[in-house]
Order: structure tokens, then C-alpha cells, then sequence
């Protein structure tokens, strides 16, 4: 009933949304042809539908219909413009505004529905499960399949091994903020030039910060592996196995740095169809790869199986984007013949529309390039901050599994577990960090509290739920996890901690989120420094020394980032009100003075 109250709410503003908001390329493509045909009796910028199209090279048959076209319009439009323009001189200039192009990503200040929330935030969700998913997905299974004198010691051979590959890859994330940040505005300025560059410059820095760390993997990682692991291992087949499911997880790097500029790359452009679907087919390979290959190979089977879907994700939204912009060069060729066309010509009377020159001067981009240094240096700038956040988390998360190392194999193997299970369920709460960045910036002033009372709504239901799957996962299901009964009964003992973290995650992704969104990154930094250091600090302390004082660290750490976001968030929001509700008195004040 709560939920359904919340729905009817905002029913008559969902309406108005659907078309701004459409998911995917049907709704976009609808939004534009309706954009189109208003534009038809209107003195607009003569853009052309956005309907799907061949993907083959542009023909001279088409630019000319496009420029006939054009021409017509312009000619229908310019026997009334006069006319229509000396009863109504503002006339103009609504019309240019009202032709905007409908599949812009600003939400006009409207806010949005609980509906759009969940709609977007569930997306997110089911995109952003896919690494950890696999990285589950694998433990299960070679804790199944494994014969019982090697299990424990694969199990926790997958510890240090995930982590290193997963933190390796999460440093590169920053081009997947980076490439909505670039391709946002040029699709809303329709700069299909732009768009084209930025999208090779991307893809370009997401093969080489692959390579980069598929170098490192296999140079270092072994060695890097040892430091985790440390000498209280007295199983040497650990650090050899750790190794090699590393370093066959890093050969697809490159792979897997596209697959997530690829998927921010679906997203900016409103389809969440084909990420959706890269996700499922992935997970799908991933399974099948690992029930073969598993008993056979162990972990190294499972890292295969895993390389073997991220191949296959990557592959089909490569397929996307690469159909994307064979659209953006056609629209692109065609807006340059206009472009031509009309240079060239001073009068329409003077044209013969049959003999314009219609070869197109767009230049060839490269599906992969790199940037020149001035434009990486801009990129690097920008995402800077954002990119020592990313750091200190993955440092943060890190040094748990290198004091875990320290407690002995068995307990290693169980703080595997518990972290890929912890992991899973943190994608729920990220997904509300990305809607907090997404949404708060368009969110008019005055409803951007009603805004963060919705996120913190959403916090409340996740968390809960967080809470009560994570424990009924690893206090009844797991036999499904590992046929140990010893690191069985160790999760369950220990399932409350992880519990209150995961309970305590979505709320600090949306208040983490909200202080992106407000672009406070000074604060952040300085936030994760002091928090960094108290967390190493509290770890490699007495008060860790234990199994379940490890995790009670773990816990203390998102306490203090909820209360630290909390705070300042709240501080900063009520600030913004206040000068809101002062700049909005002084101007009722200046107009009832205007009246008198």
C-alpha cells in the first residue's frame, strides 16, 4: 500500500516524464520523430529524425533528399516568418526553444517520481552486479567442485587473487565517469563530431590503462601476491594459484576497460537494453564456462570461464556503440552537406539542387585513439579526485584481506566468502550513488530536500533488505557457497557484521553520491585521508587481532563515513535553503515595491 501511494503520487508528473526519460533506443527514436514533427511548422535548426538507420556508408542519394528537404522547409518557413514575426516579435524566439531536442538529460528542475528512481536505480543495479557476480560466482563453484584436500587451499588462493585483479580493474574506472561527463553534452548540442572524437579517445585510453594493467598483473603480480599473503601461509600452493588466476583474468583486461567505458556509453545515450543484455549473456557463459572448466582446472578453469564472459559482454556493446556511431557520421555528413550547401549558395533561386556537390569532407575517426596531451591532461584533471576516492576505497578493502592472511588459512577462506557476499550486496547501495549524481544537479533548488528524502526512503528499504538476505545467505545457504563445514559455521557465527555493513552502505553511497553531485570534492579528499588513515590504523591495531574484531573494524569504518557524509550533507543543504528562502524573500520584496 505505501508503495503503491507513492506511485499515484507522482502518476500525472510520470506521464509528462516518459518521453525525457525514455529507456533505450525505442523511446529515444519516439521522442525524436515527435521533436520532428513539430519542427515541421516551425522555424527550427533543420534536424533530420533519429529513427534507426543502415549502417552502411552514406550515399550521395541521401544528402541530396536531405538537402532538398531542407530547402523546401526553409522555403515554406520564410513565406510566413515576416508575417508572423510583426504580430509576434517573441514568437522566435520560443519556437528556437521549444525545438530542443527532446533527448536531452536535464530534468527542467521536475522532480523525479519514485517510479523513475527505482526504474533507474534497478538498472544500475543489474548493470553493475555483472564483476562481482563473476567473482561469486567463481568462488561457489570451485568451492564445490574442488576435491576436499585442495578446496580450502583454492578458496583461498581466490582471495588475494580477486583482490588484486578487482582493484587493479577499479582504478580504471574513472573513464566510465569520465565518458558520461564528455558525451552528455555534445549529444544534447547534437555534436556528432564531438562525439565521434571523445568516444575514440575513450576507447583508446580504455585499451591502454588495460594493457597497463595486464603488464602489471603479469610482472608484478606474483610478487605482489606474496606481500599479501605474507609468511604465515604455510600452504605454498596459495601464492602459485593466486598467480595464475590472476594473470589469466588480467589477459582480457583491456576487454574489460572497454566493456565499462562501452556500458557508461549505453547509459548516456538512454539505452539500458544492451547493457542488460551483455550482463545476462555474460553471466550465462560465465556458469556454464565454470562447471566445465572448474573440475577440471580449479581456479585457473574459473578464471578462463570469467575471461570468456567479459570477452562476450564486451563484444556486444563494442556491437553497439560501433552501430551508434556509424549513425553519428552519417547524421554528421549530413549536416556538413547542409552546411556546404548553404555557404555555397546566396539565393535558393540561384541552385540547382540536382548538381550540389555533395562529397563529404568528414574526416575518418578511428574506433580506438588516443587523446593529444592537452586534452589528457584536462581529462586526468577532471577526474583526479574522484580517482584518489577510487584509491583509498580499494586501499581500504584491501588491507581486511592482508590482516586476514595473518589468522591462518581457514579464516582467509571464510573472509573470502564473506567479502565476495559483502561485495554483491554493495551494488545495490552504489546504485544510489549514481542516481544522487544523475538526478541532484537538475533538481531544482527547492525540491532537492524532497529529493534526498526519496534517496534516503530507497536507502531504508535497500538496507533492510541488504540485511536480511546477506545473513539468511550465509547462516542457512551456505553449503551453497563452500561444502567446508568449517568455514560454514564460521560465517554464520560472523554473518551479523556483515550484516550492519551492507545495512549501512546504501545510506552512505547516497549521501557519497549527493556530495559528488554538490562537486564538494575538496571535502572528499580531505574526508579520506583522515578516515584512510583512522582505518589502517584501527586494523593493524590490538583491537583487530581477531577474526571478529577484523570485521568489527570493517563495521567502524562505514560508521564513520555515514556519520561524516551525513553531516555534511545536512550542513550543506541547509546553508543552500537558506540562501534559497533569503533570495526568494529579497525578490518578493523588490516586486511588491515595483507594484506600490
Amino acid at each position: 500500500m505505501f508503495m503503491d501511494t507513492l506511485f499515484r503520487e507522482d502518476d500525472a508528473r510520470q506521464s509528462n516524464e516518459d518521453i525525457q526519460y525514455g529507456q533505450g533506443d525505442h523511446d529515444i527514436n519516439v521522442a525524436s520523430n515527435n521533436n520532428n514533427n513539430n519542427n515541421s511548422n516551425t522555424n527550427n535548426s533543420l534536424l533530420i529524425t533519429s529513427s534507426p538507420i543502415p549502417i552502411e556508408p552514406l550515399t550521395e542519394s541521401i544528402i541530396d533528399k536531405e538537402i532538398r528537404n531542407a530547402t523546401l522547409s526553409t522555403t515554406k518557413v520564410s513565406s510566413t516568418s515576416s508575417s508572423s514575426s510583426s504580430l509576434n516579435p517573441t514568437r522566435t524566439e520560443k519556437t528556437s526553444s521549444s525545438s530542443t531536442d527532446s533527448t536531452t538529460f536535464a530534468t527542467d528542475g521536475v522532480l523525479p517520481s519514485y517510479r523513475r528512481l527505482i526504474v533507474f536505480t534497478a538498472t544500475t543495479i543489474l548493470i553493475w552486479l555483472s564483476e562481482p557476480l563473476l567473482s561469486l560466482v567463481d568462488t561457489t563453484i570451485v568451492g564445490l567442485t574442488s576435491p576436499a584436500k585442495t578446496a580450502v587451499a583454492q578458496i583461498a588462493a581466490l582471495g588475494p587473487a580477486t583482490t588484486l585483479y578487482d582493484s587493479a580493474i577499479y582504478m580504471t574506472y574513472f573513464l566510465a565517469i569520465a565518458t558520461t561527463n564528455q558525451l552528455a553534452p555534445r549529444l544534447a548540442r547534437k555534436d556528432y563530431k564531438g562525439l565521434r572524437q571523445s568516444t575514440s579517445h575513450l576507447m583508446g585510453l580504455a585499451v591502454l590503462f588495460g594493457t597497463i594493467v595486464t603488464a602489471m598483473t603479469f610482472g608484478l603480480g606474483r610478487t605482489i601476491i606474496s606481500q599479501m599473503v605474507g609468511s604465515s601461509i604455510t600452504d605454498a600452493s596459495i601464492v602459485p594459484l593466486a598467480a595464475n588466476y590472476a594473470k589469466i583474468r588480467a589477459a582480457v583486461a583491456p576487454l574489460c576497460v572497454v566493456d565499462f567505458v562501452a556500458q557508461s556509453f549505453c547509459l548516456t545515450i538512454l539505452d539500458t537494453k544492451t547493457p542488460a543484455m551483455a550482463v545476462a549473456v555474460a553471466s550465462l557463459v560465465n556458469i556454464v564456462g565454470d562447471l566445465i572448466l572448474s573440475p577440471l582446472f580449479g581456479i585457473q578453469g574459473a578464471a578462463l570461464a570469467t575471461a570468456m564472459a567479459t570477452t562476450t559482454s564486451c563484444l556486444i556493446l563494442v556491437r553497439k556503440v560501433r552501430k551508434v556511431l556509424a549513425e553519428w557520421k552519417r547524421k554528421q555528413q549530413v549536416q556538413q552537406a547542409k552546411e556546404d550547401f548553404f555557404q555555397q549558395s546566396s539565393t535558393l533561386a540561384d541552385i540547382d539542387l540536382f548538381t550540389v556537390d555533395n562529397s563529404s569532407n568528414t574526416e575518418t575517426v578511428p574506433f580506438f585513439s588516443l587523446p593529444n596531451k592537452t586534452a589528457m591532461i584536462d581529462l586526468l584533471k577532471l577526474a583526479g579526485p574522484i580517482f584518489f576516492v577510487m584509491m583509498s576505497k580499494i586501499a581500504s578493502y584491501s588491507v581486511l584481506t592482508v590482516r586476514a592472511t595473518s589468522f591462518g588459512v581457514l579464516p582467509l577462506a571464510t573472509h573470502n566468502i564473506m567479502m565476495r557476499v559483502f561485495f554483491f550486496f554493495a551494488c545495490f547501495g552504489d546504485s544510489l550513488s549514481q542516481a544522487a549524481q544523475t538526478f541532484y544537479p537538475q533538481v531544482s533548488k527547492n525540491m532537492r530536500r524532497k529529493f534526498l528524502k526519496r534517496l534516503f526512503y530507497l536507502a531504508t528499504a535497500i538496507g533492510l533488505s541488504n540485511l536480511q538476505f546477506s545473513q539468511l545467505i550465509l547462516k542457512q545457504f551456505g553449503c551453497f557457497l563452500t561444502k567446508n563445514s568449517s568455514i560454514i559455521q564460521m560465517m554464520g557465527q560472523y554473518s551479523p557484521f556483515v550484516g550492519l555493513a551492507v545495512l549501512l552502505h546504501p545510506f552512505i553511497m547516497f549521501l557519497e553520491g549527493t556530495v559528488l553531485a554538490k562537486r564538494d570534492l575538496v571535502f572528499m579528499v580531505v574526508m579520506y585521508v583522515a578516515t584512510g588513515l583512522m582505518h589502517f590504523g584501527h586494523v593493524f591495531s590490538p583491537a583487530a587481532a581477531s577474526f571478529m574484531g577484523l570485521w568489527r573494524a570493517l563495521f567502524v569504518f562505514q560508521f564513520i563515513r555515514l556519520v561524516q557524509f551525513g553531516l555534511r550533507v545536512w550542513d550543506t543543504t541547509r546553508r543552500e535553503r537558506n540562501s534559497f528562502e533569503a533570495t526568494s524573500s529579497t525578490k518578493a520584496v523588490a516586486a511588491t515595491v515595483t507594484e506600490l
